[in-house]
């Protein structure tokens, strides 16, 4: 039991909110994707 509870806590926190960052930038990033390509479909069409 080296680890104190604290250490333990932080690593954990920061862990999850890496996930979560790095689950909100691939979400972010398929959106604006997914806008770039209809925003070039539009364009081609005029």
């Amino acid at each position: 039991m080296s680890d104190s509870i604290r250490l333990r806590l932080s690593l954990w926190l920061s862990a999850a909110i890496l996930f979560f960052a790095v689950i909100a930038g691939v979400i972010s990033f398929g959106a604006a994707f997914d806008e770039a390509h209809e925003l070039q479909d539009d364009v081609l069409r005029q």
